[in-house]
């Protein structure tokens, strides 16, 4: 059961361009807020909420030229502090997504703000665009690891190139 974040300034500001961001790796970010809207496991009353997706998509609005990493830290930062029910449970039933290989670093203080909470994530290594990170944002005991989005299309492609597994050779030890 989730619930729809309503009254937080900043969630609107992170999921705009959604036909733009929908393309692609990052494009799970949008897919999944939109699969969740559609949900019948929506509530409308947080009291009855198991989890609550915090929508954002991250990595597009940074490298869609949409703002800088410091402007996301600060939107981030003041965006998990306006969550009426995120101090409820130190954030463990809040579910966040991060569709690059930046993960949660796209959001500078994870550490601080969001260290309990939930990641969605293609990725699950160390991406190391920043020299000060050398742990992965990913976290085995809470984290989830999920496909990127792939189009219908890229979908259809890699299955028209496949080989039947009866005429492929296994590997050997």
């Amino acid at each position: 059961v989730v619930q729809r974040l309503q009254r937080v300034p900043e969630v609107a500001a992170l999921t705009q361009g959604a036909s733009f961001c929908g393309k692609g790796q990052w494009g799970m970010e949008v897919h999944i807020h939109e699969w969740l809207l559609a949900s019948s496991h929506l509530v409308h009353d947080p009291e009855e909420a198991d989890f609550f997706l915090v929508p954002a998509y991250s990595i597009c609005m940074f490298e869609g030229g949409f703002f800088p990493l410091a402007q996301l830290d600060v939107m981030y930062t003041d965006m998990v502090r306006g969550l009426p029910y995120f101090k409820r449970n130190h954030g463990r039933d809040h579910i966040f997504t991060f569709g690059s290989g930046m993960s949660a670093n796209v959001f500078r203080s994870w550490q601080e703000e969001i260290p309990e909470a939930i990641f969605l994530t293609p990725e699950t290594w160390l991406f190391n665009d920043f020299p000060d990170r050398t742990e992965p944002c990913f976290n085995t005991w809470k984290d989830i690891a999920i496909p990127g989005y792939l189009h219908r299309h890229e979908i259809l492609s890699l299955a028209s190139q496949a080989r039947a597994l009866a005429s492929r050779r296994s590997a050997e030890l």
